[in-house]
C-alpha cells in the first residue's frame, strides 16, 4: 500500500523530532509513504529515508498550499497512490479531496479537534473550517477520529460513507524520573502547601481567564494554594495582566512549555483542564497516568476513555461548579488521590496495549478505506 499524506506539521521535515520519527514508523507497515508538508519555511528541502518520502510546499505564503500540493502530488502519479490521507477536514481536507479525485484514489481524513462544539465557532476561520469539513467529510471513504466522543458527534451530525475508526493520540513513553520528581513543583515554589496545575495553550479555546477566577474564588479562604500554569501562546500578556488586576502575582506562576511533563504531574495535587472543547485531550491522559487528582470540564477523552467516576467534572463556561469541584478536590485531596492511582492502573493498561498494536491499527485503518471504494 502506497500513501500520500498531506499535513500542516513542518517539524515532520527535521529528521532529529518526534514527528518525523512517527511517521518512519507508519512507513515501516507500507510499501511507500509520501507527505507533503504545507509549509513557508524555505531552508527545508525534500528528503528520502527508506520508504519514507517528505516534500515540503516551500509556499510563498499560505494561499499557495493547496496549488503547490497539487503540484507536488501530480509528480507522484507514476507512483500509483493507493490512498490520500488528510491531516484534518479543513484546509488539508480540501487539498487532499481535490488530489484523490485527480489521482482517482480513496481519500481518508482525520480529525483531531472537536469541530462540532459550539464553542469552536468562535471566529470567522472556524465557521469556514466547520464549512469545509461538511464538503470534505461525507466524500471521505474513510474517517479516522482520536477519541469516541468525535466518534459519536460526526456520526450524528455528518452523513459518512463509514463507520469512523477511532485511534487516540496516546502520549509518548514516559521519560524516567527520580525519586525526587513527586517533589519538584514544591521545590520550585516553597511557599506553598498546595499547587494546582495546568498545561496549556494559552488561547481562546482553552478559557484559562476561567481557571484564573475559579482558582480566586475558590482558594480565597487558603493562602497557601499556587496555581502554575505551563504553556505559551496568543492570551498570555492579557492572562498575566487578569492575575494582576485579582491581585494573585504571589500565587499565580507562567512557566514556558516543558518538554517533559511528567515531574510537574507528578508533583502537583491537583490538574486543572477548562478547555472549552477538545479532540482528545492528551494531558488529562498524562495526569491520569501518574495518578494525578483531576478537575477538568466535560471536553475529549472526559467520560469515555477517562471515567467519569475519576474525575471531577463541570460544563465548560460553569464558573461556579468549576469553582465548588476544585474547592472539594483541594480539601479532599487523600480521597481523590486514592481514586486517582487506580484509575491510573486501568489507563496505563489500556495505553500498553494501544502502543503494542498501534501500527497495525493504522494499517487497518487505511486498509479499510480502500475496501469502501
Amino acid at each position: 500500500m502506497k500513501v500520500l499524506m498531506i499535513s500542516t506539521d513542518a517539524r515532520i521535515t527535521d529528521t532529529s523530532s518526534k514527528e518525523f520519527l512517527r511517521m518512519k514508523e507508519y512507513a515501516s507497515v507500507l510499501e511507500e509513504l509520501h507527505i507533503i508538508v504545507c509549509t513557508t519555511k524555505t531552508e527545508v528541502e525534500e528528503m528520502q529515508e527508506g520508504n519514507l518520502f517528505v516534500y515540503p510546499t516551500l509556499s510563498r505564503n499560505k494561499l499557495f498550499y493547496g496549488i503547490n500540493s497539487f503540484f507536488l502530488a501530480k509528480k507522484l502519479k507514476s507512483n500509483t497512490l493507493s490512498l490520500v490521507s488528510a491531516q484534518d477536514p479543513f484546509e488539508t481536507g480540501l487539498i487532499a479531496l481535490f488530489i484523490s479525485q485527480y489521482l482517482n484514489v480513496p481519500l481518508e481524513v482525520q480529525i483531531h479537534t472537536d469541530f462540532l462544539s459550539p464553542y469552536f465557532l468562535h471566529s470567522f476561520k472556524n465557521y469556514i473550517r466547520v464549512f469545509l469539513a461538511r464538503v470534505t467529510l461525507p466524500r471521505a471513504e474513510g474517517v479516522r477520529v482520536v477519541s469516541e466522543r468525535l466518534a459519536r458527534e460526526v456520526k450524528k451530525w455528518i452523513f459518512l460513507k463509514s463507520e469512523p475508526v477511532v485511534l487516540p493520540l496516546v502520549p509518548e513513553e514516559m521519560s524516567s524520573v527520580d525519586e525526587l520528581a513527586a517533589l519538584y513543583l514544591k521545590r520550585k515554589y516553597p511557599q506553598f502547601g498546595e499547587i494546582v496545575l495546568m498545561l496549556s495553550r494559552l488561547e481562546f479555546e482553552k478559557d484559562v481567564t476561567l481557571a484564573i477566577t475559579a482558582f480566586r474564588n475558590a482558594t480565597a479562604e487558603a493562602r497557601g494554594v499556587g496555581l502554575i500554569i505551563v504553556g505559551e501562546g496568543s492570551e498570555e500578556v492579557k492572562l498575566k495582566t487578569l492575575v494582576v488586576r485579582l491581585k494573585l502575582e504571589d500565587r499565580v506562576f507562567f512557566e514556558k512549555w516543558q518538554q517533559d511533563p511528567i515531574p510537574y504531574f507528578m508533583s502537583a495535587d491537583v490538574f486543572l483542564n477548562t478547555s472549552l472543547y477538545e479532540g482528545y485531550g492528551r494531558t488529562l491522559i498524562e495526569a491520569a497516568l501518574v495518578g494525578c487528582p483531576i478537575v477538568t470540564t466535560e471536553v475529549g477523552v472526559v467520560g469515555n476513555e477517562l471515567s467519569l467516576r475519576s474525575v471531577l467534572v463541570s460544563e465548560p463556561k460553569n464558573l461556579l461548579a468549576l469553582t465548588k469541584n476544585l474547592a472539594y478536590a483541594l480539601s479532599h485531596k487523600k480521597e481523590l488521590k486514592e481514586i486517582a492511582v487506580l484509575q491510573s492502573e486501568k489507563i496505563k493498561e489500556e495505553v500498553r496495549h494501544f502502543k503494542e498494536r498501534r501500527l497495525a491499527l493504522f494499517k487497518e485503518a487505511w486498509e479499510r478505506s480502500l475496501k469502501v471504494v
